[in-house]
């Protein structure tokens, strides 16, 4: 499995009311979160090392809004339904620009261009064209553009232990950000 850093997020009530039709899975909140940086199949010390340097970032929290949900994955058969950012977008992709390739293993192999979004469902692999197209009807009807978000606390996610359902645990976090001045 894999190891990522990531934003995590409880999702809240925009996401507690998604109720995606049979066909796509709906994600697991441990498992919610906006990727920061896909650090790929490496050894836990070398992503461990690359989260080690997110500690020494300057505190950084987003705030901002979700926008349509989107089918991503390859064109003709995608694998996850997710929703995209919104308003304070801009934002967010140059955030993540300046600092996902800090955290590569080899940034000169260079890196997909940053795209926002958090994966709301996920098809299954048994999932069929007729679900599959209902799954993207669905999302495409579902309205997440007033929802809104902030983002601030950064993880270090890897394989859980049982690699069912959640896919993946945090294997550390940075210290809860400081919104409006007071703890969160």
């Amino acid at each position: 499995m894999s190891f990522f850093i990531a934003f995590p997020t409880d999702g809240g009530s925009w996401f507690d009311r998604l109720e995606p039709p049979p066909g796509a899975r709906k994600e697991t909140v441990p498992n919610l979160h906006l990727t920061l940086a896909f650090l790929g199949r490496i050894p836990e010390a070398q992503a461990r090392a690359a989260f080690e340097r997110v500690r020494a970032w300057p505190p950084f929290t987003w705030s901002g809004t979700l926008g349509p949900i989107l089918p991503l994955g390859p064109t003709q058969k995608p694998s996850v339904l997710a929703a995209m950012i919104g308003e304070g977008n801009d934002t967010l992709t140059a955030f993540m620009t300046e600092h996902a390739p800090e955290l590569l293993p080899d940034p000169s192999a260079g890196y997909a261009p940053a795209l926002p979004h958090i994966t709301v469902a996920r098809f299954h692999w048994k999932t069929t064209p007729v679900e599959r197209a209902a799954g993207i009807a669905w999302g495409q009807a579902t309205n997440l553009l007033h929802a809104r978000l902030t983002l601030g606390q950064i993880a270090l996610y890897g394989p859980a232990p049982e690699p069912r359902i959640p896919r993946y645990i945090i294997l550390e976090r940075t210290c809860r950000p400081r919104i409006g001045g007071a703890p969160r």
